[in-house]
């Protein structure tokens, strides 16, 4: 899977793109149009409208949040990634009450913290792991690990576990039981019988 802020850096025979519908790297209509085979994800960066992505982009810059510079504390920094999560759980939260389950992509030192703060089963990570190779990158496609973005430059390359396409018709769906009261059992309480005679008379008795 290929993914850029400039959809025309990317090969135009990919077979999967990932593309943003928001923020400052929106794509437009043409940037999707080069794209007319492949299997197309949207992603989220500002996080309000969960139910029109695939994947919410949770990273500094994104979310409400200010981009880390080199002058921030450490709490602040902290401060920054608690924010992204605590709105990362909220988009998370929102899709699962339409029973839609969730992606994430999130740099593989924040997944556990990120996890922690969605705290469902309902939700898979697209994880940035750069410096590895695309064989490391397959190994790790383990649990709800289904994508790891191992290469970047004008456009990223990640590795995509087989089994994890996160369209609309396709992602996985919560079967919620129902909330619905049951209906109470009925009982027999009495039944009536009505007989015909030859002579054409009838009696009836209820028992």
């Amino acid at each position: 899977m290929y993914d850029s802020t400039d959809p025309t850096k990317i090969p135009a025979d990919a077979a999967m793109v990932a593309g943003y519908i928001n923020g400052k790297y929106a794509w437009n209509s043409a940037g999707w149009a080069r794209f007319p085979k492949a299997i197309k994800l949207r992603i989220d960066v500002t996080g309000i409208v969960p139910m029109s992505g695939d994947i919410l982009d949770v990273e500094p810059g994104n979310l409400g949040q200010p981009e880390i510079t080199s002058a921030m504390s450490l709490e602040q920094v902290e401060h920054i990634w608690a924010n992204l999560c605590a709105a990362a759980a909220k988009w998370v939260k929102a899709r699962e009450a339409n029973n839609l389950g969730s992606t994430c992509y999130i740099e593989a030192s924040r997944k556990n913290q990120l996890a922690a703060a969605v705290d469902t089963a309902h939700c898979v990570y697209w994880m940035a792991d750069w410096g590895i190779s695309q064989s490391e990158a397959e190994q790790k496609l383990t649990g709800a690990e289904v994508s790891i973005q191992f290469a970047t430059g004008s456009y990223d390359t990640s590795a995509v576990r087989d089994d994890w396409w996160p369209t609309a018709s396709s992602i996985p769906v919560i079967n919620k039981p129902s909330t619905a009261p049951a209906a109470p059992a009925k009982t027999l309480k009495s039944v009536q019988v009505i007989a015909t005679y030859s002579d054409g008379t009838t009696s009836e008795k209820t028992y």
